[in-house]
């Protein structure tokens, strides 16, 4: 993204999303909403015949503007337990199972 709208761009973007999340938990508390929401890690993985390198660069990315991110080693999940790749923590809600319809 920063390539494409730049530094300033990428940063807005980013920090709104932050703040949404943390408008909903505030609300969430406010309203005494009786649901399960928490934060859940964002992760940006080594697809295949992606060069390793690609996610120094993005880690680079997201560093520029000021998110939380650190590399990892593989996944949670089963089938991609060896590829490269970096979390941003807890900058994505989960959707709380109790609010949706049976």
């Amino acid at each position: 993204m920063t390539k494409i709208k730049g530094k300033e761009a990428t940063k807005l973007f980013c920090d709104s999303q932050a703040a949404a999340i943390d408008r909903i938990e505030e609300i969430q508390k406010v309203e005494e909403i009786d649901c399960d929401i928490r934060r859940l890690d964002g992760y940006l993985f080594q697809g295949r015949d992606m060069p390793a390198d690609m996610i120094d660069q993005e880690m680079d990315a997201v560093r520029e503007v000021g998110a939380p991110v650190h590399r990892l080693m593989g996944v949670p999940f089963r089938a991609a337990k060896t590829v490269m790749s970096c979390a941003i923590r807890g900058r994505r809600p989960s959707i709380p199972s109790n609010t949706l319809p049976a």
